[in-house]
């Protein structure tokens, strides 16, 4: 009987080691020489536009490689469907093979595939945004790694403010661009410099257009704020805009930052100014990360958002020196202290990342951060 109650015992015990009877050491491949896989789930589309980000991902495993520290990833093309991007993350989610994820995913994707992770007890990172309302939820394992809707918006209030834009239009769509307007209207609602004069859901295609400009004309409209789910329809609205009222200052979301955008209607583009998805300070860490780097990126240039690429694989190792199960794994990632590296990522508690919105501003075809128009890079 004994023997029986201290098998039970035993059972129990490594029932709560996370899905069975895991060591330390089997969780935390590190503490064996073993490899730290991570899996990256999204488009090839996607993936391609966020070259940069992986090029800083590919440095960092390199780096690691001459300290004998082994890092891989691998991707996951779940085409842009969501019903095979569901399917593919929740067969991460239970391969043990893997000891997080990176989402590149569409936001209804990421929304539904949060839970999952949550469920397994496996941290996801998200790499390209995400609904706010998915970070409210209350997970502990969900990491945003891309400023919130709200907070972009909030920004792009506080410039207009600091610019004195007198008249503003915000046009939207979409449940991120509700967030996003929202966060504007809280920047400038009690301000005495900039005031929104028109708020609409649009315009929406072409024979809307028009009528939308000249409404703007009428109220003396000085900058309009865009953020729409469609960002080809976005661009092309920038377009005719730009034809139709040349000295119109625009206003965008992150996603116009795309080197698709920029070779097509790199003209119309000119002047805009967004919130940037990750802030990263010009400083002399960055800078000596251009000047190391540079060099070993052939096939794109170097940003801030290589260095931000760079970081998060440096800082997973980091948090992962002698932890022995993912609880204290999670515990890191959201200290305090963050992971200073180039770029200094901090996490709030509710996984968001900790860092107040700068800007981005399009100059000759290039994203520069409006800090530094001389910078190497976005």
């Amino acid at each position: 009987m004994k023997k029986a109650i201290s098998v039970l015992v035993g059972l129990i015990f490594c029932m709560t080691l996370f899905s069975g009877c895991v060591t330390s050491s089997e969780w935390n491949p590190l503490k064996s020489g073993g490899e730290v896989k991570i899996a990256v789930l999204g488009s090839s589309s996607v993936f391609e536009e966020r070259k940069d980000f992986f090029a800083g991902v590919d440095l960092a495993i390199e780096d690691l490689a001459q300290k004998n520290v082994k890092v891989s990833y691998k991707f996951f093309d779940d085409e842009g469907n969501y019903d095979k991007g569901v399917s593919l993350a929740k067969e991460v989610a239970e391969d043990s093979t893997y000891l997080l994820a990176f989402s590149l995913q569409n936001f209804e994707t990421v929304d539904t595939i949060s839970s999952l992770f949550e469920e397994s007890k496996k941290p996801l990172v998200i790499v390209d945004g995400c609904y706010d309302s998915t970070m409210e939820k209350g997970y502990n394992y969900i990491f945003n790694l891309t400023v919130s809707a709200k907070d972009a918006g909030n920004a792009l209030g506080q410039y207009a403010i600091n610019h004195s834009y007198k008249w503003v239009s915000i046009s939207h769509s979409g449940k991120y661009s509700l967030d996003f307007q929202e966060g504007f209207r809280d920047a400038t609602e009690n301000s005495s410099t900039s005031n929104i004069v028109d708020l609409v859901a649009g315009p929406n295609k072409d024979s809307e257009v028009e009528a939308t400009i000249a409404r703007w004309k009428e109220l003396g409209v000085q900058a309009v704020v865009l953020s729409f789910d469609d960002m080809d329809w976005a661009v092309q609205l920038v377009k005719q805009i730009k034809t139709l009222c040349p000295e119109m200052q625009i206003m965008g979301d992150q996603y116009f930052n795309n080197l698709g955008y920029m070779n097509d209607y790199g003209q119309y583009l000119e002047g805009l100014v967004m919130s940037s998805s990750f802030p990263v300070d010009s400083n002399d860490r960055l800078q000596n990360f251009y000047n190391n780097y540079e060099s070993r990126i052939t096939y794109l240039d170097i940003t801030s958002i290589t260095a931000q690429g760079y970081d998060i694989v440096n800082m997973i190792v980091d948090k992962l020196d002698d932890v022995s199960n993912v609880t204290d794994f999670i515990s890191g990632l959201k200290s305090t202290g963050g992971y200073e590296g180039i770029t200094g990522i901090k996490f709030k508690l509710n996984g968001c990342i900790n860092k107040t919105p700068k800007y981005w501003i399009v100059k000759n075809g290039v994203v520069y951060r409006e800090e530094n128009l001389n910078a190497a890079g976005k």
